[in-house]
This record gives C-alpha cells, sequence and structure tokens, in this order.
C-alpha cells in the first residue's frame, strides 16, 4: 500500500500523541493545569520545551516525590499558531508547594526561560480521574 506523505504525518502524529499523553496522564488521579498559549519572540516549539524542560527539573527538585510532568501538545490539524502546555501533579498540595517555590528566586529564574519564549493567556486547574 502506497500512503501519501499526509497520512503518513498524521499517522506519525497521531502514535506520537498517544506517547505524549500517556506521560503525561497516569493510571491514578492527578492535578493538571492546563495552559492556552501562543510563542513570544518567535520562539520554535523546540526553545519552548527545551525552556519547559528546564521548568520540569526545577520542579521536581523541589518536591522530586511528585513527579511532576509537563509538555506541550500541539494541532495536528488546524490552528497551528496556538499550543497547550499541561503540567501534571499528582495531588493539590503538590500544586501549592511548587506555586509557592516558584515565588523564590530560584523559582522566578527557573520560570524566566519559560516566560521569555511563550505567552499564555488563560489557564485552568483541572482533576483527572482515569476510567478504569
Amino acid at each position: 500500500m502506497n500512503s501519501s506523505p499526509f497520512v503518513k504525518k498524521l499517522a506519525l502524529a497521531v502514535v506520537l500523541s498517544a506517547g505524549a499523553s500517556s506521560a503525561v496522564l497516569a493510571d491514578e488521579a492527578r492535578v493538571l493545569e492546563i495552559w492556552d498559549c501562543t510563542s513570544k519572540n518567535e520562539s520554535s516549539m523546540d526553545q519552548i520545551r527545551q525552556a519547559n524542560a528546564r521548568w520540569v527539573a526545577f520542579v521536581n527538585g523541589v518536591l522530586p516525590e511528585a513527579n511532576i510532568t509537563s509538555g506541550a501538545v500541539t494541532a495536528v490539524v488546524g490552528d497551528y499558531s496556538r499550543f497547550t502546555i499541561v503540567d501534571s501533579y499528582p495531588d493539590l498540595e503538590a500544586w501549592v508547594a511548587i506555586k509557592k517555590a516558584l515565588e523564590t528566586e530560584e523559582g522566578e529564574q527557573a520560570g524566566s526561560g519559560l516566560d521569555s519564549t511563550v505567552n499564555c493567556t488563560g489557564n485552568t486547574l483541572q482533576h483527572y480521574t482515569p476510567s478504569k
């Protein structure tokens, strides 16, 4: 079967997004902070992911047992100028502890790289419960 380049790209995107969602959404209940964002200063998604990785390293240094994750969700079809960042916490206590840590000088430095690459206009805090 000779698939078109579009179909191949679509299939790859589905496989990659399934892997990304399993990294963010675990088999247990989690608290998700979901951000609606655009790129700032013409930052590439690679630059945004690198800045986000530094943020994740900082927050997991604050609460290593929490296994906080974060990732960007990008469009496969549709508006490519917008994307979503999903931060995943084990519970509200961890979320509050991280918010407090981000108010410190070290926390502000950890978040500054992300702040220079993205403009997030809104967010929601949601509770994720897996269906079993």
